[in-house]
């Protein structure tokens, strides 16, 4: 994170001479014109709703509820931008996400003896392919001021090394056992997530700011035969973790560095906690 923030800083900073000669635009591309980028962006602390599940195979009855959120999830991805009218772009990505979660949860087990229990998860994603679409547009309100709206959907799917805590309690709260496994996932859990945001902006010489509300959802989807989570039965199982708060608030700085080249800077707040860079040249 703070590799990224002084990476984003120095490119709006260091003075930088003019590249090439292109379109005299910071905000679209204008039809028929297209472009290609680099971006980078690590996010945290989004949580999901909470999952309830249980199992039941007499005289064993298990139930559990089970809550997760982002432990860092990091993205590199590679874009390319068209300009399908003069205030609309169209973009697709492809590149690399590092995904991490972690989860906490409670659960109540009968065997026919009564017990309580906690547990921990932590699952550190191997790099996967990312792809992703998406949508930007700007408008003018005279000759400083602008709104616009911008939407992106994407997914990646991803191996696990996944790390188990258990704390297992008799009926009288009284710790009986402690657990824990560490081991690889036998498939690979999808992630995918998709954002709408409309927002208004101000420029101010070579920079433009924006502030904006975004809307979004994200879904982890888990299916059986990827953890082999089937305990008693054997009817396959997909578990899925959609995310919670799908309101936050998003700010973003861009910097014109030459006709052509732009590098770009934002960060998400209330629903999770992300910060991105992004450098694009025009032609």
């Amino acid at each position: 994170m703070k590799r990224l923030a002084i990476l984003g800083g120095v490119a709006f900073l260091v003075p930088a001479a003019a590249i090439s000669a292109g379109r005299d635009s910071a905000h679209t591309l204008g039809r028929g014109k297209a472009a290609v980028g680099l971006e980078q962006e690590v996010v945290t602390g989004r949580r999901f709703e909470t999952l309830h599940w249980s199992t039941q195979a007499d005289p064993v009855f298990i139930t559990e509820d089970l809550r997760w959120k982002t432990k860092r999830t990091y993205r590199t991805m590679a874009v390319v931008r068209y300009g399908l009218l003069d205030s609309v772009d169209l973009s697709a990505l492809i590149g690399r996400a590092r995904p991490g979660f972690e989860g906490a949860g409670s659960f109540d087990y009968q065997d026919p003896d009564h017990y309580t229990g906690r547990s921990r998860i932590r699952w550190r994603g191997e790099y996967g392919t990312v792809f992703g679409a998406g949508f930007h547009s700007v408008f003018r309100m005279g000759d400083r001021w602008l709104w616009g709206m911008n939407g992106q959907y994407l997914t990646h799917r991803n191996s696990y090394h996944t790390r188990l805590s258990c704390d297992v309690y008799s009926g009288y709260d009284t710790l009986i056992e402690q657990n824990s496994l560490s081991r690889m996932l036998t498939g690979k859990p999808v992630y995918s997530e998709w954002h709408a945001a409309p927002f208004v902006g101000a420029e101010t010489g070579t920079f433009t700011s924006y502030v904006g509300i975004r809307y979004s959802q994200g879904l982890f989807t888990v299916r059986e035969e990827d953890v082999v989570l089937r305990l008693f039965s054997s009817e396959s199982e997909t578990k899925r973790f959609r995310t919670r708060r799908p309101f936050g608030a998003y700010a973003r700085i861009e910097r014109r560095i030459s006709p052509s080249w732009k590098a770009s800077l934002d960060g998400r707040l209330i629903n999770e906690r992300a910060l991105s860079f992004g450098m694009q040249a025009a032609f």
